[in-house]
């Protein structure tokens, strides 16, 4: 198992160990991964997207301040998948589908949103 080449995306986690290669965004996964051919895949989606950009925050206080409940339901509805203005796993996806070549025998996408990975997988299936 040690000789696989094992591609991990992911801008918060660790990977599991040092024999991973490592992308932290998505500009730096497209570069590796059009160089570089992997036998597995560990992929998270919401890439950047811990902290909303400035953008977003105003707009997620502004209407915290209307403690209306469709408001709120609105503004958490947006939001779900993140921040609009951070490229995704999703973008990656759709980067693979349209440019890999050779597959990986394994795609894992180990990403705790539900949407995103879900999303992922539709597309890389």
């Amino acid at each position: 198992m040690s000789d696989l080449r094992k591609f991990f995306f992911d801008d918060v986690r660790d990977a599991p160990d040092g024999t991973w290669t490592v992308a932290r965004d998505v500009p730096l996964a497209l570069e590796i991964l059009s160089v570089q051919e992997f036998d597995v895949w560990s992929l998270d989606h919401d890439i950047g997207m811990q902290i909303l950009c400035k953008e977003c925050n105003a707009e997620l206080w502004l209407k915290d301040m209307d403690l209306s409940m469709a408001k709120f339901k609105e503004t958490e509805a947006k939001f779900q998948n993140g921040c609009i203005h951070y490229e995704t796993g999703t973008v990656l996806a759709k980067w693979a589908v349209e440019h890999m070549q050779v597959w990986p025998e394994m795609i894992v996408i180990h990403s705790a949103n539900p949407w995103g990975a879900e999303r992922m997988h539709a597309i890389l299936s």
